[in-house]
């Protein structure tokens, strides 16, 4: 059962987000390959302090973060008490918080329920290979 992050996003209609390449706007610290959430380093526009989705000064909410990272350790705090389940929850976080910088190149924040297509399609199929899957264990 998934507990709902979305305190901080406003039910608004979208703007047409505009796409700017990873490459162009990730710090160098990301070198465009997916990284452990302590290691990241995300530039303002990326962060998700002015997502599209973020809510607005009108609405009150509990979660003290100010940008998509802090959210995300916030809401995974919840879950210390849980060790697997906080190894499993944060994978997968991990995992959508990255894809939304390096494939999309926008924060977390940020994306559409056209993004959340395309993220499923990427879950099937995680391409390129090379940078999303990792050497197969023995």
């Amino acid at each position: 059962m998934f507990r709902d992050i979305s305190c901080g996003f406003a039910r608004r209609p979208p703007a047409m987000p505009t796409l700017i390449p990873a490459s162009h706007v990730l710090s160098p610290t990301l070198h465009n390959t997916p990284l452990p959430l302590e290691r990241l380093r995300l530039p303002e526009a990326l962060d998700g302090r002015s997502g599209g989705n973020r809510a607005g000064p009108d609405v009150v909410c509990q979660l003290a973060a100010s940008n998509d990272l802090e959210a995300v350790q916030a809401w995974l705090a919840e879950f210390h008490d849980s060790p697997q389940t906080l190894r499993a929850y944060r994978k997968e976080a991990e995992r959508l918080l990255l894809w939304a910088l390096l494939e999309r190149g926008k924060p977390l924040s940020s994306l559409t329920r056209e993004d959340c297509l395309l993220y499923e399609a990427f879950l099937a199929d995680p391409q390129p290979h090379e940078r999303w899957c990792g050497p197969t264990a023995p």
